[in-house]
């Protein structure tokens, strides 16, 4: 009796997560079957069938030698995340990305569902969906990482000369 109380009484904050989030979990569930096939694909016969593409420039390590203020992780309190956009289910559409124009930013979780919902019935699209360099920020990113997170200009950083250098030297000549 003690034990069904107690864990009753533990449910009560993951439920009213769970409820607030209750909207999107369809929709990531059709997304999640929409990947079912290319993963049976990748992994047919239990061999890993894919492309390994070595890419130039790669992501910059996290902090940089020489940084006065090296990034490191931080965990942004409720507050501060449920300010964005970005997480509320209720959000949908796009805004705009300066970084590229053709694949703007979701305004908010309504509109990944949206684009699960999208995979699902056949229309997956072909790159990821960008997320806005402000929500790295909150993380304690400090850079693009070589234009991974955002542009240089989003974080306010002036990319230095040498390291174009460094990334024509590092690129394959049968590229």
């Amino acid at each position: 009796g003690v034990d069904i109380i107690a864990t009753a009484a533990n449910s009560v904050q993951p439920l009213r997560v769970g409820a607030e989030y209750a909207t999107m979990f369809p929709c990531w569930f059709k997304g999640q079957n929409a990947l079912t096939e290319i993963t049976n694909e990748v992994f047919s016969s239990g061999v890993f069938h894919g492309v390994l593409s070595a890419a130039s420039p790669q992501p910059s390590r996290y902090g940089q030698p020489g940084d006065p203020e090296p990034e490191r992780p931080i965990i942004p309190t409720e507050a501060e995340l449920e300010s964005f956009d970005l997480v509320q289910p209720e959000v949908r559409g796009y805004t705009p990305n300066p970084a590229d124009p053709d694949n703007p930013y979701p305004a908010g979780l309504g509109t990944i569902c949206d684009e699960l919902n999208a995979a699902a019935a056949g229309a997956p699209r072909q790159k990821p969906l960008p997320t806005p360099a402000r929500f790295w920020k909150l993380f304690g990113i400090k850079n693009s990482h070589n234009g991974k997170l955002g542009t240089d200009a989003d974080y306010n950083r002036v990319r230095a000369s040498g390291n174009a250098w460094a990334v024509l030297l590092l690129e394959p000549s049968f590229w």
